[in-house]
Parts: C-alpha cells; sequence; structure tokens
C-alpha cells in the first residue's frame, strides 16, 4: 500500500501541490459556506474539490497510462521470434477458363505466437498473393490448411525454384527453396 501511495505522488509530479492546495481550499471553503460561520461562494469551492479530486487525478491517471502503451508497445516491437519453421506438405494445379489455381497444403510452426498477415509465394523471383487473409491472433501452429494462388494461364510447363513468404507486421520469414514442377498434362480441370 505504501508503494502505490509513493508510486501515485510520483505519478502526480507537482500537480500534487494543485491537489492539496484545491483539496483544502475546496474543503475549506464547504466548512465555512456549509457550517454558516462565513458566506465562502459555492461557484468557488465546488470547482475547487472538482479539480483536485477528480481532473488532476486523472491527469496523472492518463499520463502513466501513456507511459504503459507506450512501454507496452515497445515491448511488442523487440520480440522477435524465436523459431518459425514455414513449409508445405504437398501442392496441385487446377484449371478454369483462363486461369491456373496452384493450391499448397500450408505448415507453419512459431514459438513466439505470430500474428500473419499475409502469405505469399515467391516463383522465380516473382512475389504471387494468396487467398490468405490476415489474422486476428497470434498462433503457434497453421498445420494442414489449404492455401490458393491464381496464375494466369500463359504459365508455361516447366520447374521452377519456390519459396513460400510468410509476412508478419514487422517481419517476412521464408520457407525453405523447393522445386515447384508444373506440367498442363497434369492439372486438374476443376475446382
Amino acid at each position: 500500500m505504501q508503494e502505490s501511495l509513493r508510486e501515485y505522488i510520483a505519478a502526480l509530479g507537482y500537480l500534487v501541490w494543485i491537489v492539496l492546495l484545491t483539496s483544502v481550499a475546496g474543503a475549506i471553503g464547504a466548512y465555512l459556506d456549509l457550517s454558516g460561520r462565513s458566506s465562502f461562494p459555492i461557484w468557488v469551492w465546488i470547482p475547487l474539490l472538482f479539480i483536485g479530486l477528480i481532473i488532476m487525478p486523472f491527469i496523472a491517471f492518463h499520463r502513466v497510462r501513456e507511459q504503459r502503451d507506450e512501454a507496452r508497445n515497445i515491448k511488442e516491437y523487440y520480440i522477435t521470434p524465436s523459431f518459425v519453421k514455414v513449409s508445405y506438405s504437398d501442392y496441385s494445379f487446377e484449371v478454369k477458363d483462363d486461369s491456373i489455381r496452384l493450391r499448397f497444403n500450408l505448415q507453419i510452426h512459431a514459438v513466439p505466437p505470430i500474428r500473419i498477415e499475409e502469405i505469399q509465394m515467391e516463383i522465380r523471383g516473382k512475389r504471387y498473393d494468396t487467398d490468405w487473409e490476415p489474422m486476428a491472433e497470434a498462433i503457434t501452429d497453421v498445420s494442414g490448411r489449404d492455401v490458393y494462388i491464381n496464375l494466369p494461364k500463359s504459365f508455361p510447363s516447366n520447374t521452377y525454384p519456390a519459396r513460400l513468404v510468410v509476412c508478419t507486421e514487422r517481419r517476412g520469414f521464408f520457407s525453405d527453396s523447393f522445386d515447384l514442377a508444373f506440367s498442363m498434362d497434369k492439372v486438374d480441370n476443376f475446382w
């Protein structure tokens, strides 16, 4: 309790004098007015009490809250995941009308949890967006989730160097490079 009182007074800082003076002046004014010993105006002592007991402590609270929020943001900014493994378990291609769709089964393991904003696939140095929606919460594991990428119909049959890119708010994580083999002969014609 004593530590809390010390921190409260420290948070008030120079405002502690304003709190003390306005509270004491307001209390004396209320006593004089209500006891009838003097006609101390009510429009003076009520605002003094209001300033001393409500406004000044709120200003101190506001300062402490801002410091807390700033410290929380700094803490979150400097915490970086110590382990993030990005991979896939399998993939397949599907054709529909004038586009090719690549489906791959995503595997992500992270310690501590991360919030994934975006997932892309990098094929021969060019990044393609997926249908991934930004996450509301941080996670430690995404396993077995299918993610889709739309590619142009003119995408030529070939084997391409590729890798997955997982983008968080502040950083990107990459899977190991792998060969993405695409052949129009081995494509499903539906989705």
